[in-house]
């Protein structure tokens, strides 16, 4: 399959992490001191994961799968027990046609620690 043409204007950059955060809602303390409790809503436990890459998507990946596997045998004794442990990533990109690929180490520990993953994508803040 050929790939779409590239207007001028998309540019080349790849899709940068706007915002990312590891949510874990459950009933008890279990998550901290890792995460954060958010008191608004009950039972909800935050851990922040960016945008603090420099180098796009996939400096992103490289540190957040730093921080998971510095974290990974903790992180698996919060599977059982969370209603919700999900890592939510909203990308940014001048190219929407632009794959955003997960790479298969990230979906390992992902799986491995029972978080489900949820990307969204937005047009780049220069394109609004």
């Amino acid at each position: 399959m050929k790939a779409p043409p590239q207007s001028h204007n998309l540019g080349n950059r790849g899709p940068e992490v706007y915002n990312a955060l590891l949510r874990c809602t459950r009933e008890d303390n279990k998550a901290a001191p890792l995460f954060e409790r958010i008191n608004e809503v009950p039972g909800l436990w935050v851990l922040e994961l960016g945008p603090f890459a420099k180098n796009g998507w996939s400096g992103w990946v490289s540190e957040v799968l730093q921080t998971l596997t510095l974290n990974e045998v903790f992180l698996k004794t919060l599977r059982d027990g969370s209603a919700d442990f999900t890592l939510h990533v909203t990308v940014t990109s001048s190219d929407c046609l632009r794959p955003v690929t997960i790479p298969p180490a990230l979906s390992r520990i992902l799986a491995s620690c029972g978080i489900g993953f949820e990307l969204y994508h937005t047009a780049s803040l220069e394109d609004r």
